[in-house]
């Protein structure tokens, strides 16, 4: 007997109210409209430029009060040039001391850092300055007041001064003197070289005027100035003044004489920091081969010669030694005179 084949059945189920979607169609359909609508949301919107409206004119007064108050009355050019004023200040309260020296004459101005802080109002001031001795940079910091223009605190072992005066630093080892008026330009550069003949450093300091001659030859114009100050008055309270004297005598004398060179160096292999007789010096004259007659003739002059040369360092205000004003108006040590040379003209240092 024949199997009856089966017939297909047609299910039919009822519309709901979805219109017969199913769960993952009804998903679907959600989530492209999501994305639909953060598209157009994206497409719409604009970025923000967010812009600082400090300087702008719609500022309020208080804003731009503040906006003054943050900046320096004074500029970092300004800044500069006070504290050259004030390294050369130094040199006047500690004439004779080491740190006298370091400050004004080998001081790195050219290596200055000058910093703000708005929230005090000062100005923070590094100067590296280098150690002639052992060549070794150390730093001296300044606390300047911005309002005023003052010196607020320095952190240094050793007095501040009491007023900055108008002496500047305006080179590495150079001294501008406020007041004083260049020589001639056209003449060779003109050194006055100061010296209290018993000061400590004074007579050694003559062998630079030999090699600054070897190096600069005919274009500088040496001339040794002897004033007898306070070493000289202690030497004069031992041996009397005449005896005292005799030493800057011989000195001013041989400087005027071809043989100079050969003068100072047999006063330095002598020399002891101590009294030098009359007979001494004249057997060094003697031995370097100057000209006796007009050594001679020079020393019945050379009282008036000296007090005219003491009146001359009373106007560059010059009271310790050894000390080098070069071209009428910077102020050196003889360490640094070259640099003096330098800054008045720079084609002899090419």
């Amino acid at each position: 007997m024949d199997k009856k084949r089966k017939e297909p059945q047609i299910v039919i189920r009822p519309i709901g109210k979805l219109g017969g979607l199913d769960n993952i169609h009804i998903a679907l359909i959600v989530l492209v409209a999501i994305l639909v609508i953060l598209l157009a949301i994206i497409s719409y919107s604009k970025p923000t430029l967010i812009i600082n409206q400090t300087n702008s004119t719609s500022c309020s007064g208080y804003c731009a009060n503040e906006i003054n108050m943050s900046k320096p009355i004074h500029t970092v050019g300004e800044i500069l040039n006070y504290t050259e004023k004030v390294l050369a200040s130094y040199n006047f309260i500690n004439a004779n001391t080491s740190l006298g020296v370091y400050l004004p004459f080998y001081s790195n101005i050219t290596s200055i850092k000058a910093s703000y802080a708005p929230s005090s109002k000062e100005w923070f001031v590094n100067v590296p300055i280098i150690d002639p001795i052992t060549n070794k940079t150390f730093y001296a910091s300044f606390v300047i007041f911005d309002s005023n223009l003052t010196l607020a605190r320095a952190y240094l072992q050793t007095i501040s001064p009491s007023r900055i005066l108008n002496y500047q630093v305006v080179y590495p080892g150079v001294i501008d003197i406020p007041g004083k008026f260049a020589c001639n330009p056209e003449e060779p550069v003109k050194l006055f070289w100061f010296i209290d003949p018993y000061a400590p450093g004074s007579i050694y300091s003559l062998e630079y005027i030999t090699k600054l001659e070897q190096e600069f030859g005919g274009n500088i114009n040496v001339s040794v100035k002897v004033l007898f100050g306070a070493y000289t008055s202690l030497i004069a309270s031992r041996y009397g003044e005449t005896n005292a004297e005799w030493l800057g005598k011989y000195i001013l004398c041989a400087s005027q004489q071809g043989n100079f060179s050969n003068f100072i160096t047999n006063l330095n292999s002598l020399y002891a920091n101590n009294y030098m007789s009359n007979q001494t010096l004249y057997t060094i004259a003697k031995f370097s081969k100057l000209n006796m007659n007009a050594l001679s003739a020079c020393m019945l002059n050379s009282t008036t010669l000296i007090n005219r040369q003491t009146l001359l360092a009373e106007y560059y205000n010059i009271t310790a030694t050894p000390f080098v004003v070069v071209n009428c108006k910077y102020l050196t040590l003889p360490e640094t005179a070259s640099n003096g040379i330098c800054f008045t003209n720079s084609t002899l240092c090419k």
